[in-house]
């Protein structure tokens, strides 16, 4: 059947760009960058196609890294990575010791090894992310919708030679044209550099 039309109201006061600009936190860039669907994340891992649950609610080291800036994210899981690994390695030595560090052992290894297990999981994450954020310039794309950003620093990214998919072209237009301070022939010359037809409204 045919669609019914659909009528959205907006209030003046959002910010109707803040959507549409390139996050650079983990959770953000991981939904922009690779293909996340229903709390899984799907990449390429070595050729192969592989797919993890990212949830909040089930994975302890997402749901204390999730908002937080993606470098930070990169040092806080090789930290965490290292910290287990030497715990893991503390316990493995002791394991053929005393009855109580070998009950210990016991206790705490299969424990570790999960956690351990889990962020070699974001590692691969982290690394597939870092992959299409160097791929597509992302952080030049986030530089540029700020609002001090220069005319020629947009027009760079929008240009045909410049790194970035259809979409992060389209976003960073959109967001020079709703932060405002652009007059009709500025946004025309930015949208013919996106390759977009100019329309009677933008």
């Amino acid at each position: 059947g045919a669609a019914r039309p659909l009528v959205v109201l907006l209030d003046r006061a959002d910010d109707l760009a803040a959507p549409l600009r390139h996050a650079e936190t983990y959770q953000a860039l991981v939904d922009d960058v690779l293909d996340h669907r229903g709390g899984r994340a799907t990449f390429v891992d070595n050729d192969a196609s592989r797919t993890v649950d990212l949830r909040v609610d089930e994975d302890a080291f997402y749901a204390q890294h999730a908002a937080r800036s993606f470098p930070d994210v990169i040092d806080a899981s090789a930290d965490a990575l290292a910290q287990l690994r030497a715990r893991e390695n503390a316990l493995r030595a002791r394991g053929g010791g005393e009855a109580d560090g070998l009950a210990e052992t016991v206790g705490e290894l299969p424990r570790l090894l999960e956690r351990k297990k889990r962020l070699e999981l974001h590692t691969a994450v982290l690394g597939a992310v870092m992959k299409q954020v160097v791929a597509r310039e992302v952080p030049r794309y986030a530089e540029a919708e700020e609002p001090r950003a220069a005319a020629a620093d947009v027009e760079g990214l929008l240009g045909e030679g410049a790194k970035g998919t259809v979409d992060d072209k389209l976003r960073l237009l959109g967001v020079a044209g709703l932060q405002g301070g652009l007059d009709d022939d500025a946004f025309a010359a930015l949208a013919a550099a996106a390759g977009c037809a100019e329309g009677p409204d933008r």
